[in-house]
């Protein structure tokens, strides 16, 4: 029950804050101008951070002091690494510091926590308590505190994003510390939790209020040090760098992903941008409020997996990790190839780096990644459930065939030449080739391992479950860029400039992608077909909604702005008296499209001809 008062205590107290410092900022005119490399659109206040740091110590000092059952002594330490942390971003927001200051104060801070003890007990576990493991913990917790506040920094570039992230996380980092018995933490959790919710009710777009550096950096910080505070199962070793990994999957995947990029196009990672994971949601299709949604569900996702993880035992935690590295290899790639504002080569790149980016982003890197984590992610479930061996062995026979499985794996892949797909271009013909594909790297594991030791080969259950995960795994990673695609054509029906379309099937096999990618401002409602069996099935992911006898009627009910017909169709003179009517009555443009290949000579005299009308249209005008 505390816990809960000290919840919505601190939102009110949060609410308070912030509504006097929005009053405060805007009389004294102290706001956040809009600039091109930033995504709002009017002056804004900036100090929302303090409301945040006010109200969580506040509410947590309070509740501490009047409890009477408190048994842990005052975590001053603890606050003294956030205070100072604060303060820095504080500064920051008022005089901006450089990225190599801004880096500075993030180390000082994060020095203060290592030694007064807060960092990972990981190679602790591994090596024992030696001078190296100590050396080690501090060495990695000072990396990961830093990464984090630097995370969740560059992750602020969205009113509610931060924010949102930051309390999903605040969450699951509570209740860590309730089955953990930590009261103390838990306590804190609940305070800082209430005043994030509160910055929340004001941030959420459109936003009143800006959390600032003091507040991103505050809340990476914190949470950084609350994740590796926590006491993690000492049976899992993996779940030691594991869990908080999962719980930051979204701001340390942004910050990665933007840095790779930008470093990509030429250009310095710590400037602002409007290049970020939630930029290209938006400019996929989405609104800015359902890119949030989108981003809440990952880090949900991602607090769900480090739950399992923690309660799971090692050999099945591992399971998780190449799953969620797929996941976010291929959705980060999709949305790397999504076009946005501003997007700028610098051409002063460096020679090595030139080289560097010819030879891993020149020869299919995704997919080699990709599928290294589909068969290490394959077999290791096939050695889990197929092999009737204890676990200690089941780990042996898996370090042991993994080599084996990535030569017959890429050798298969290679052979069966699955590297020269598209992935946005597959058909169902390539459906057969994956499944001969995932049959013969099988087979060919098999053979190798039984080779290798006869003594101990795949079962046929573990060689089954292999093929299967192998073949599904294909599947779903080759055909992930069609679906992500017709998602997009979806999302931007709603806000696009609508119009049918009425063309033959043979017509739509080459009108149809090039449609979907050309142009954002456009978006098909449905198609127009000659054969009434059609109508109210989908062809090419589109409704067929009528047929052509029923065109006024389809214009009257979908109000579409425009029309684009096959140019076999328009000759049609029943067709053409429609779309006479439909141009000079209803106001609605009609396109054609033709599909034909012309000569080289009459196109070069075409050519001429129409620069030659373009010429005199110049002259006249």
């Amino acid at each position: 029950m505390i816990y809960i008062a000290s919840f919505l205590f601190s939102f009110i107290v949060g609410i308070l804050i912030l509504v006097l410092l929005i009053r405060l900022l805007s009389w004294l005119n102290i706001t956040d101008q809009p600039r091109q490399d930033r995504w709002h659109r009017s002056p804004t206040p900036k100090f929302g951070g303090i409301g945040i740091f006010l109200s969580a110590l506040i509410v947590f000092s309070v509740v501490y002091a009047l409890n009477p059952e408190r048994s842990e002594p005052f975590p001053a330490t603890l606050l003294l690494g956030m205070g100072l942390i604060f303060l820095f971003g504080f500064i920051d927001d008022i005089k901006a510091f450089p990225p190599v200051g801004k880096l500075i104060t993030q180390i000082i801070a994060a020095s203060v926590a290592v030694f007064f003890g807060y960092t990972t007990n990981f190679f602790s576990v591994r090596l024992g308590e030696t001078f190296l493991a100590q050396i080690l913990n501090s060495a990695v917790s000072l990396f990961w505190l830093v990464a984090i506040t630097n995370a969740m920094n560059l992750l602020d570039n969205m009113d509610g994003l931060a924010g949102g992230i930051s309390l999903i996380v605040c969450f699951f980092l509570g209740y860590f510390f309730w089955d953990s018995g930590d009261t103390l933490m838990i306590l804190f959790c609940a305070s800082l939790g209430g005043a994030i919710l509160g910055f929340l009710f004001l941030n959420f777009p459109p936003a009143k209020i800006f959390m600032g550096d003091s507040g991103s950096q505050f809340l990476g910080y914190t949470l950084a040090l609350l994740a590796i505070a926590r006491l993690p199962q000492a049976s899992n070793v993996f779940a030691i760098l594991g869990v908080p990994t999962l719980l930051f999957t979204l701001p340390l995947a942004d910050t990665l992903f933007v840095t790779v990029t930008r470093w990509y196009r030429g250009e310095s990672p710590f400037k602002g941008g409007r290049d970020h994971t939630s930029h290209r949601l938006i400019a996929f299709g989405l609104s800015e409020r359902q890119t949030l949604w989108v981003l809440y569900s990952i880090a949900v996702v991602g607090g769900i997996a480090a739950v399992v993880v923690e309660a799971l035992n090692y050999t099945l935690s591992l399971i998780l990790l190449p799953v969620i590295i797929a996941f976010l290899l291929i959705f980060t790639t999709y949305l790397s190839g999504v076009k946005i504002t501003s997007q700028s080569v610098n051409d002063q790149e460096t020679k090595l780096r030139k080289i560097l980016i010819k030879f891993f982003l020149g020869r299919n890197l995704l997919d080699v990644l990709v599928d290294g984590l589909l068969i290490c992610f394959s077999l290791y479930l096939a050695v889990i459930l197929g092999m009737p061996l204890s676990v200690e062995r089941q780990i042996d026979f898996f370090v042991q065939t993994l080599p084996l499985a990535f030569i017959s794996g890429y050798l298969t892949f290679y052979v069966t030449q699955i590297y020269r797909d598209l992935w946005r271009h597959l058909k169902v013909e390539n459906i057969y080739r994956y499944v001969q594909t995932a049959v013969l790297a099988t087979v060919i594991l098999w053979i190798v391992r039984f080779l290798f030791d006869n003594r101990q080969s795949m079962t046929l259950t573990a060689s089954l479950i292999y093929g299967a995960m192998l073949f599904l795994g294909l599947m779903l990673t080759r055909f992930s860029f069609r679906a992500f695609d017709a998602l997009s054509a979806r999302t931007q029906t709603s806000k696009a400039q609508g119009f049918l379309v009425y063309a033959s099937e043979e017509t739509l096999e080459f009108l149809i992608p090039y449609l979907l990618n050309t142009g954002k401002d456009m978006s098909i409602i449905g198609l127009i077909t000659d054969q009434e069996m059609q109508v109210g099935k989908r062809v090419y992911d589109l409704q067929v909604l009528g047929s052509a006898s029923q065109l006024n009627e389809l214009v009257e009910k979908y109000q579409p702005q425009g029309l684009i017909v096959d140019a076999l169709k328009a000759n049609l003179p029943e067709v053409r008296v429609q779309l006479d009517a439909l141009t000079h009555e209803r106001q609605v443009w009609v396109k054609v499209v033709q599909f034909d290949l012309v000569d080289y000579q009459k196109f070069g005299a075409m050519d001429h001809i129409r620069r030659k009308d373009d010429h005199s249209d110049e002259k006249n005008n």
